[in-house]
């Protein structure tokens, strides 16, 4: 599919890396981070840009994922999986603070806005408020264990929400010197006590993560091309298997193609693939991993960082070619625009939530 002449529907001059973009289906509000800017953005109305929000985490170093609070009405709950469900699609399941992955809008009687939310910070998880403008942390990955001479060096990046807890991979802060190592790691954060727990010692970059109704967990490892399927009842990482691998599927590109963030269709099986330096998004098979399309975007912005879908449109995040927080605000350019690409899917199709959306069922 041939986007590569798309406007971009949000820019905004200054926007360095815009990253891990999610849907509240619940409540139609889009929202997304700034990695380097330290800033979570919110559209409560994704056809109108006045409804556009910007929380700025102040000290919080860099903001990774964001994790949107929907609270739920349990009599009107719905946990997004029914009998028809493709057996390759990500999970879901209620319980008492969890992920909506799955549940579709309609489901829901509620029409509050997302006020609340959790974030990945520089040092752990924080919790904060576009209504108060305030955050703090509820979770430090010191609490794991992790060498502070190693955290010293790492930062937030991608993440998801899986039943009661939030997992966020952990990657060299572009900002510190040398070359990405694998001190890069996965941990685990539970919603209920805050415990930290690491659960995939070592990777350079880590990215998208998905669950899949097995029970196995599909990892993006970004300078690896691949993204892994686990065995996770079997201990992360080992009987890890090389589930896609994005860079058969590139072409002859300057640049070495990575996998970054990612978002699924339930209903078809299908996951996409924002690949970073190669100004596209990839469609493959969650059945069996093969290839099913490229979504090709315009070329003066490669660096695509992350997408969601939106009932039947795709929005897409990208990054600057400057990154760093030493570049925030002093090198203008097109990177860091999100797209909104238009019919990507059937007209009609329901709206469903990401899996880093945080539904707390209220009533128990």
């Amino acid at each position: 599919m041939d986007y590569t002449d798309a406007e971009p529907y949000w820019d905004s001059r200054d926007a360095v890396l815009s990253e891990g973009i999610t849907y509240v289906a619940e409540t139609q509000t889009l929202l997304w981070v700034d990695i380097y800017r330290a800033e979570v953005h919110k559209l409560e109305d994704v056809d109108d840009l006045g409804t556009h929000e910007v929380f700025y985490a102040r000290g919080a170093g860099s903001v990774g994922a964001v994790f949107p609070i929907y609270s739920a009405n349990s009599s009107r709950f719905c946990s997004g999986r029914s009998s028809g469900t493709p057996s390759g699609t990500p999970s879901g399941g209620p319980t008492r603070t969890q992920s909506a992955n799955g549940c579709s809008r309609h489901c829901s009687s509620s029409s509050a806005s997302i006020e609340e939310f959790f974030f990945a910070a520089k040092k752990g998880v924080a919790r904060g408020s576009f209504r108060t403008g305030q955050w703090e942390y509820v979770a430090l990955y010191e609490s794991s264990g992790l060498d502070a001479a190693r955290l010293a060096r790492l930062r937030s990046n991608d993440g998801c929400v899986h039943g009661e807890h939030v997992y966020v991979g952990l990657i060299d802060d572009f900002d510190q010197p040398g070359p990405v190592s694998d001190n890069g790691c996965v941990v685990r954060v539970s919603l209920r006590n805050y415990d930290v727990e690491v659960v995939w010692p070592h990777i350079r970059i880590p990215n998208g993560l998905h669950w899949m109704a097995d029970g196995d967990m599909l990892l993006t490892d970004s300078l690896q091309g691949c993204l892994w399927q686990v065995d996770a009842r079997a201990g992360v990482p080992s009987g890890a298997r090389r589930f896609i691998d994005v860079r058969p599927h590139c072409g002859d590109l300057q640049d070495m193609p990575e996998p970054d963030g990612s978002c699924t269709d339930a209903a078809r099986a299908l996951l996409f693939v924002a690949v970073w330096s190669a100004a596209r998004v990839q469609v493959y098979s969650l059945a069996d991993g093969s290839f099913v399309k490229d979504i090709s975007l315009p070329p003066e912005t490669p660096r695509v960082s992350s997408c969601v879908l939106v009932g039947s449109d795709l929005w897409v995040t990208t990054g600057s070619e400057w990154l760093g927080t030493q570049w925030a605000g002093t090198r203008p350019s097109r990177g860091g625009c999100i797209y909104r690409l238009r019919g990507v899917m059937p007209e009609g199709e329901p709206e469903f939530s990401s899996n880093k959306v945080v539904t707390v069922v209220q009533g128990h």
